[in-house]
């Protein structure tokens, strides 16, 4: 037994256990412990006729996984690597998650991540609880946890590690219908906790590590919508879009914006506040045998949400996409232009 308490310890300690989501009803049915993993490799010979050093004349690069899966609930993932400059085993930071489904209930717990829609609250990891719920045409979700830790400032070795301030956020989607036909409503709220770290308003600490690394609490509020709207079983319409109001720098005091006359006085607004929407709309004609896709998409310059990790923005796309079968299936094509 002690032996056995000892394993369970390290194999704590050191694993990564991230549990994906499942149905109560299936746990008697899953494999008590199942393993799957993959190795792979690539290689490259470089060589140009100056004979000019500009890359290793041959690259090279080993790579394994192999993840353990108990009941289907736990995985346990490691990863390994090898290339001609180094070699890494990677075990995961300890994380835990659990999505239990019961009916057309679910409720996520620990390290989970949720999708609102792409402007608003979009797969960005959390640590905390979540819950949705989907009776009869209803669709509900609500999140709350901790977006981001705290990184304190490394004045020892000159900041070579960006800070950043613990993040909370929060969020609830409410919407009607089915998956052909629905309408949601979504709101999305995340702030900085500017005494997660200490000494950042310090000037000589401002000083040593440089603009490069220097922060601002700052904070967000996203409000959004997701539709479609499916006519005659063959043709529907889908829109989904985002308003993000940005505060980057919540420390200032300066020159209050033109927008404080605009919006609610609840709402930190100076300077620093920016208003950006995106969004995109189209339609899908499906026949019997070809498919017409559209979609106009504008994200403004500067659009951001802290639900999500990256925007592509500044842009304008429009898309056409036909796709069909032609000669009783022996021909298939799929443009987009």
């Amino acid at each position: 037994m002690k032996k056995l308490i000892s394993i369970c310890a390290i194999l704590f300690c050191f694993l990564k256990v991230q549990a994906q989501n499942f149905d109560v009803q299936q746990i008697g049915k899953a494999k008590k412990l199942d393993w799957t993993g993959s190795i792979g490799g690539s290689t490259m010979l470089y060589h140009n006729s100056a004979n000019l050093m500009r890359s290793n004349q041959l690259n090279y690069n080993i790579n394994a996984s192999l993840t353990g899966k108990i009941l289907d609930i736990v995985e346990l993932p490691f990863s390994f690597s090898v290339n001609q400059f180094q070699s890494s085993f990677t075990k995961p930071m300890m994380q835990f998650g659990i999505s239990p489904r019961y009916k057309w209930l679910t409720v996520h717990l620990g390290n989970r991540n949720l999708n609102f829609n792409p402007y608003t609250l979009n797969g960005h990891t959390f640590l905390g609880a979540g819950i949705e719920l989907n009776p009869g045409k209803w669709r509900i979700a609500a999140m709350y946890g901790r977006l981001r830790p705290s990184v304190e400032i490394d004045t020892a070795t000159q900041a070579l590690v960006q800070p950043s301030f613990k993040r909370i956020g929060y969020g609830f989607k409410i919407g009607f219908g089915s998956e052909k036909t629905f309408f949601d409503i979504i709101y999305f709220r995340a702030k900085d906790d500017s005494n997660s770290i200490s000494n950042w308003r310090s000037k000589a600490i401002q000083q040593k590590i440089g603009d490069a690394y220097a922060i601002k609490p700052a904070e967000n509020t996203v409000i959004g919508i997701s539709s479609r709207l499916t006519i005659f079983k063959s043709l529907a319409f889908n829109t989904e879009g985002g308003l993000s109001l940005f505060n980057s720098d919540l420390t200032d005091t300066l020159g209050k914006s033109e927008l404080q006359k605009n919006v609610p006085t609840n709402l930190n607004i100076n300077a620093s506040t920016s208003i950006r929407w995106a969004g995109k709309t189209g339609f899908m004609l499906s026949l019997k045998n070809f498919t017409l896709r559209t979609e106009y998409e504008r994200v403004m310059p500067g659009y951001s949400s802290m639900g999500s990790y990256f925007f592509n923005n500044d842009l304008e796309n429009i898309t056409v996409s036909p796709s069909g079968v032609m000669a009783k299936g022996k021909f298939i094509y799929n443009v987009s232009v």
